[in-house]
């Protein structure tokens, strides 16, 4: 009876154990790469200059009839990506979110970047139950803006190359050749 208990408890052990490494495995997944797999699908554009950005390359005295004449067309219309703007399109498979999660986090080598433009026209949109989450990109000074959903940690040249590489692998080279 004695060692019938025994036995008994070592599995009770080895089940909460199981179930410890199990949750610990859960855990040590990143929220981005968790927001990546939940996804239900992954999406690269690149995209046309949009209003939100244009009107930083007039002048001040411009800058209010630039916003009034909205030549520009916008990037988010009620809380989504614009159509409009999308100049070239591609729908990523599962094996490919882990090379993006990769790309976004890690250790990075050296970060410098001065130069500030933000003229964005890459960007990578996901969907999860019906809601938009997105990553808007500018190749020219290797800066990101987000949806408030997502946060990335910097990049260093190594990486802003990776990202560049996996956007020209599926074609989209949309204003990536003056950069």
């Amino acid at each position: 009876l004695c060692m019938l208990f025994v036995i008994s408890g070592c599995v009770t052990k080895q089940n909460n154990l199981a179930q410890h490494t199990d949750q610990v495995n859960v855990l040590s997944i990143n929220p981005l790469q968790k927001r990546f797999q939940n996804a239900d699908s992954v999406i690269l554009i690149s995209h046309v200059l949009t209003k939100e950005y244009a009107f930083k390359i007039v002048s001040d005295s411009l800058l209010e009839s630039t916003k009034k004449q909205n030549g520009a067309p916008a990037f988010l219309i009620n809380g989504i990506i614009n159509p409009a703007i999308v100049k070239e399109k591609k729908v990523l498979n599962k094996n490919n979110y882990d090379r993006l999660v990769s790309i976004f986090s890690g250790k990075i080598e050296n970060e410098e970047n001065y130069f500030k433009c933000f003229f964005p026209h890459h960007s990578i949109l996901l969907y999860n139950q019906g809601h938009e989450s997105y990553i808007d990109i500018c190749f020219s000074c290797q800066s990101i803006y987000t949806s408030s959903d997502i946060t990335l940690p910097s990049m260093d040249e190594k990486k802003w190359a990776e990202l560049k590489k996996l956007f020209i692998s599926h074609n989209l080279t949309y204003s990536l050749d003056s950069y």
